[in-house]
C-alpha cells in the first residue's frame, strides 16, 4: 500500500504558502478533475488479472506573482484514490511543487526555498506501470525541502566582478525504500561559492566556483568539487570556455575517488530565441561533458540537455521538478493533474543508500499546426554504482503526442509511451531479470461543455515484456474524466 506522510506534506505545503505570501500579491487559479478508472490487472499480473474500480479526485490550487523584491510559484493538489474492491488502497496522494525567491537586504542577501511532493516508484525494475494507480505499492509517496540563503557582494573599485556565498539546507522523505525499512527522513547540505568577473566588462571573462553536496548528513555521504573558468568572447555570440578544476566524493572508480577535472566548450546565442552550450570534460569517474540548447519558433519549441553528475536516489528525488513550469509548448502548466497523465517517468533510481554517476540526456519538441499540436520527449539515463554488487542501470524513454481540434469544443489525441529499462549485474547476468520493455498506448476523446468545464473519455493498452514470466504482463483501462476550472 502507498503510505502517506501528512506531517511532510503539510511542512511542504506551508512553507510553499509562505513563499506565496512573501510576494507582493498573486494571481490564484483552482480546479478539480475527477476519473472514473475501471482496470482489467489492477495487480499487473502475468495472464489474466484482477479487475477493479477507482475513483480518483483531483482538486487543486495554483498560485503565482511576480513582485518587486519577491516572487513565487505554489501549485499543490491533493489526490483521493477509492478502489470498490480492494479498499485498503484507498487513501490521499499529494503533489505539490513550490519555489520562490525573497530579497531581504536589497542587493546583498536572497533566499531561495523550494518544496516538493509526489510519488515515485520504489523499485523500476518490479511489476509498475507509468502510474501509481494500478499495483500502488509499485509507488511511495515523497516530499522533499531546501533552503538557501544567499549573500552578494560587489568586488573590484569599478565593481567589476561579484561573489556570491549560499550555505543551503535539505531534507527529503521517503514514505518507503527499497530496503523495506519503512520510512526514512535524511537531512543534506548544499554550499556553494562563485567569485566571477562582469562577463560583459571584457573579452576575458573568469570564475571560481566551489561546491559541496552532502547527501545524508548521518553518513556523510557527499561530492564536492572547484573549478576556476577563463573564457574568451570572440564575438557578441560566442563566447569559448575553459575550466580546470578538482573533484571528490563518495565515489570510487579504478580506484580513484578524486582527481582533477577539465572541460573545454563554449555558448553560442545567434538571437534571443536560440541559445546552445556545449563542453567536452573529464573528471575522476570519466565523462564530464555538458549540453544545453533552446531554440523557440513561431510554430515550435526545441530543448536539449546532457549532465554528468554523483548522485543518490535522495539527490534525484531533490532535483526532480513534480510540475514543471512549462510545457513542450512554452504554455505555462496551471493544472497539475493534467501534467501528470501522460509524461516521462521522471525517477528511474532504485530508493536505496546506493552513490553512483548519472549520465542523462534529455530532449523535447513542441509543434502547433492550426488545429494540430505534436509533442515529441527523450530521456535517457545511465546510472553507474560504485558498489560491485548493484547493478549498472539504463532507462530509455520515449513518449508521443498527437491532438488535434475536431470541432470548437471537441478535440481528441493519441499517446504513445515506449520505456526499455535494462539492469546490467556484470558478474552475474543471470540476476538480470529486472530487465523488461514496456509501452503505452492511449486514445482520448475531450468535450467541453463550457469554457470551464470538460468532459473526456480515455482508453488505453499498457503492455510489459519483460526477461522473467512474473515481470511481463498486459493491461487495459477505460477512464471517464471530468475537469474544472474554478476562478
Amino acid at each position: 500500500m502507498v503510505r502517506r506522510s501528512a506531517q511532510a506534506t503539510l511542512l511542504c505545503t506551508l512553507m510553499g504558502l509562505a513563499l506565496a505570501a512573501a510576494a507582493e500579491g498573486w494571481t490564484i487559479n483552482a480546479g478539480l478533475t475527477s476519473q472514473l478508472i475501471y482496470s482489467d490487472n489492477l495487480f499487473l499480473a502475468p495472464g489474466s488479472g484482477q479487475s477493479e474500480m477507482v475513483v480518483e479526485l483531483a482538486p487543486y490550487v495554483a498560485a503565482e506573482r511576480e513582485g518587486a523584491r519577491a516572487s513565487a510559484r505554489v501549485i499543490y493538489a491533493p489526490i483521493l484514490r477509492l478502489y470498490q474492491d480492494e479498499s485498503s488502497f484507498n487513501g490521499v496522494a499529494h503533489l505539490l511543487e513550490a519555489n520562490g525567491t525573497t530579497e531581504l537586504v536589497e542587493d546583498y542577501l536572497f533566499v531561495t526555498g523550494t518544496a516538493t511532493a509526489g510519488e515515485a516508484l520504489i523499485d523500476p525494475g518490479s511489476a509498475s506501470t507509468f502510474d501509481p494507480i494500478s499495483d500502488p505499492d509499485a509507488s511511495t509517496q515523497f516530499a522533499t525541502v531546501s533552503l538557501v540563503p544567499s549573500l552578494r557582494f560587489p568586488l573590484g573599485s569599478g565593481n567589476n566582478a561579484r561573489m556570491a556565498i549560499e550555505p543551503g539546507i535539505s531534507y527529503v522523505y521517503t514514505a518507503e525504500t527499497a530496503e523495506g525499512d519503512g520510512a526514512e527522513g535524511v537531512f543534506g547540505w548544499l554550499v556553494s561559492a562563485l567569485v566571477a568577473s562582469d562577463p560583459d566588462a571584457s573579452r576575458f571573462p573568469w570564475s571560481l566556483t566551489y561546491r559541496n553536496t552532502t547527501f545524508d548528513t548521518d553518513t556523510g555521504d557527499g561530492f564536492w568539487r572547484a573549478d576556476g573558468g577563463l573564457n574568451y568572447r570572440f564575438n557578441r555570440t560566442v563566447l569559448g570556455t575553459l575550466s580546470l578544476g578538482y573533484a571528490e566524493g563518495d565515489y570510487e572508480t579504478t580506484n580513484n575517488s578524486s582527481g582533477p577535472s577539465w572541460r573545454v566548450g563554449f555558448t553560442w546565442t545567434p538571437s534571443p530565441r536560440t541559445t546552445l552550450t556545449a563542453g567536452y570534460g573529464q573528471a575522476f569517474w570519466g565523462d564530464d561533458s555538458v549540453l544545453d540548447f533552446e531554440h523557440q519558433h513561431r510554430r515550435t519549441l526545441w530543448r536539449a540537455r546532457y549532465r554528468v553528475s554523483v548522485q543518490d536516489p535522495n539527490a534525484v528525488l531533490l532535483d526532480q521538478e513534480v510540475i514543471p513550469p512549462a510545457d513542450a509548448f512554452g504554455n505555462p502548466i496551471v493544472d497539475p493533474f493534467a501534467a501528470q497523465v501522460a509524461s516521462i517517468v521522471r525517477n528511474t533510481a532504485t530508493l536505496d543508500d546506493t552513490v553512483f554517476v548519472r549520465q542523462q540526456a534529455t530532449a523535447s519538441v513542441g509543434a502547433t499546426w492550426r488545429r494540430t499540436a505534436a509533442r515529441l520527449e527523450l530521456d535517457v539515463a545511465r546510472d553507474t554504482p560504485e558498489q560491485e554488487p548493484n547493478p549498472t542501470i539504463t532507462s530509455s524513454q520515449l513518449l508521443l503526442d498527437l491532438s488535434r481540434r475536431m470541432t470548437p469544443t471537441a478535440s481528441a489525441s493519441v499517446l504513445f509511451q515506449y520505456w526499455d529499462y535494462s539492469e546490467d549485474w556484470r558478474d552475474a547476468p543471470t540476476e538480470e531479470e529486472g530487465d523488461f520493455e514496456q509501452y503505452r498506448v492511449a486514445f482520448r476523446v475531450t468535450r467541453n461543455l463550457t469554457p470551464r468545464t470538460s468532459v473526456g473519455i480515455t482508453v488505453e493498452h499498457t503492455e510489459r515484456t519483460g526477461e522473467s514470466d512474473t515481470n511481463s504482463y498486459d493491461e487495459n483501462r477505460v477512464s471517464a474524466t471530468l475537469s474544472m476550472e474554478l476562478r
